[in-house]
């Protein structure tokens, strides 16, 4: 339910009591917090610093955040090192391997076709001609259509 706003001046309609929004109050008040604590830390003479980096978890807490937290080490398991596995799997390119089969077998197949000369086996045109030509056009089919 609307209201409508009392006044000249004021904007049509105002939402109810309960529908308004509050600002809260303690982000303003964590931050000024925040700031009084580095001020304390660091603007005197940095002893309590100094004594928590030199204990045990300090030195491994400046180790760690200077080592960007582990992320390279981690981006380096997660990313790199796959990368690279998968690189070297695939070193020899067996794709560009299958590609280079069909002139092998269209090689192969011109190596018997020529054994398949009427001069060379003494027999006529026709009988040998056709038993290669069949062969050789199934085997382009299958080549083709596989």
């Amino acid at each position: 339910m609307w209201h409508r706003a009392a006044g000249a001046g004021g904007p049509a309609s105002v939402p109810p009591a309960a529908v308004r929004s509050r600002r809260p109050w303690h982000p303003g008040v964590i931050a000024i917090a925040g700031i009084l604590l580095a001020a304390a830390l660091y603007l005197g003479k940095r002893s309590l610093v100094n004594s928590i980096a030199k204990s045990a978890p300090g030195r491994f807490f400046t180790t760690w955040w200077f080592h960007a937290w582990g992320f390279d080490w981690l981006y380096d398991m997660i990313f790199v090192k796959p990368y690279l596995l998968v690189a070297k799997l695939l070193q020899r390119d067996p794709l560009n391997s299958m590609m280079n089969l069909p002139a092998l077998f269209a090689r192969l197949g011109n190596r018997g076709y020529g054994q398949c000369d009427p001069s060379v086996i003494g027999l006529g045109h026709a009988a040998t001609f056709s038993p290669c030509f069949i062969f050789g056009n199934f085997v382009h089919c299958t080549l083709r259509f596989s």
